[in-house]
């Protein structure tokens, strides 16, 4: 009987351990993860696939940009030809400097404009990136940068084309008095 006893007390006392063993056997059966310095490749694949994303999207952001900038500038342009046809001197003059003032004020803007949505994609992909193990962040932060720059570097070259255009634009005579040509009288005497 003590040994009965003995025994039920020994298999009440193990079996919660066996059991706490095969619990915690399943928990700690983790699938090993490959990576690299960098992280997953499943994580690096969609970050790619993010920032490649990201990046269409600004190109399109862009496009739409430019596309509103030369719609209004021609508009522009239109609304001077029309004075231009009247040859009034004066309101030629006029029109000439506000249309210059205006469309200064407009490649401004734009260069400001698109500065600010490139801004916005950086932000965009620090924030993913904060997701990333510690040692990628550096790396992806620094990618990024230069991409920020390049854009950058490109609408400040665009910006100084467009201000000589303006330039030439200022410059050029736009109304010109034709020369009249003294045509001699014909005198006949006959």
């Amino acid at each position: 009987m003590k040994n009965l006893f003995f025994s039920i007390i020994l298999a009440l006392c193990f079996a919660p351990l066996v059991a706490q063993e095969a619990l915690l056997s399943d928990l700690l059966n983790v699938q090993p993860v490959e990576y690299n310095e960098d992280g997953s490749e499943e994580l690096l694949a969609e970050y790619q696939k993010l920032i490649e994303e990201q990046r269409a999207r600004l190109d399109e952001d862009l496009s739409k940009l430019d596309e509103d900038y030369k719609k209004e500038v021609a508009r522009n342009i239109d609304d001077f030809n029309k004075v231009l046809e009247d040859t009034d001197e004066k309101a030629v003059a006029n029109e000439k400097q506000g249309m210059i003032t205006r469309v200064r004020t407009m490649t401004m803007t734009l260069k400001k404009n698109k500065k600010d949505a490139v801004m916005n994609f950086k932000n965009e992909m620090i924030k993913e990136i904060r997701e990333m193990p510690m040692k990628t962040q550096p790396k992806k932060e620094k990618e990024v940068e230069e991409i920020r720059i390049e854009y950058n570097d490109k609408f400040d070259m665009e910006y100084e084309a467009n201000m000589k255009v303006l330039e030439t634009f200022k410059k050029t005579q736009h109304l010109i008095k034709k020369e009249t040509s003294a045509i001699p009288a014909s005198t006949s005497d006959q």
